[in-house]
């Protein structure tokens, strides 16, 4: 460790946030060696694509008021939803269907992100299909973005990402009850 960067054989890869015991560390150089390594330490390795090229590329900045990096859900119109509510802009969605809820949506994507800049995650995710049933994102659907003290939602609209209330419990019980 060096100034809060972790430096493996001369690369950095990977990073301790401030009185942390999480270590940010590039998947590309876990090694048994490395994770006893971090282990005789007290560290605890978190492991996240792209930290490398992250760090080579930019440097590492020591820095209080730079955000915490989020993780990110992806949520989708379900099969069997209208055809009338895709592709609609949040006015019509709201005039038209009383607004995004959980109960329209499901999750296609679910991880880790190297960047909360929500343009970003359009240039990446709306070019490629989400999941195995997921498509490209677009236009109606929902990003999450969370981390251990929330979730924020926002709308995919015609003109950019418009903050939304979007209520959900990922950790539900997805158990079908019937009653009579």
């Amino acid at each position: 460790m060096k100034n809060g960067c972790l430096v493996y054989y001369g690369n950095l890869i990977g990073y301790q946030a401030k009185n942390q015991t999480e270590v940010t560390v590039d998947p590309q150089f876990r090694r048994e060696e490395l994770e006893s390594w971090l282990a005789r330490r007290g560290l605890v390795p978190r492991w996240e694509e792209g930290v490398y090229e992250r760090l080579s590329n930019e440097g590492f900045r020591v820095s209080d008021s730079s955000p915490e990096l989020q993780s990110c859900r992806i949520w989708q119109l379900k099969p069997g939803t209208p055809i009338q509510m895709r592709f609609i802009g949040l006015d019509a969605m709201a005039q038209k269907f009383g607004g995004p809820t959980p109960e329209q949506y499901h999750v296609v994507y679910d991880g880790r992100i190297q960047d909360n800049d929500l343009e970003k995650l359009w240039n990446k995710f709306s070019r490629t299909p989400l999941g195995p049933d997921g498509q490209p994102l677009a236009i109606s659907d929902v990003v999450e973005l969370y981390n251990a003290s929330g979730s924020t939602f926002f709308y995919i609209d015609r003109y950019g990402f418009q903050p939304i209330e979007f209520v959900d419990h990922p950790s539900q019980d997805q158990s079908m009850s019937m009653t009579l």
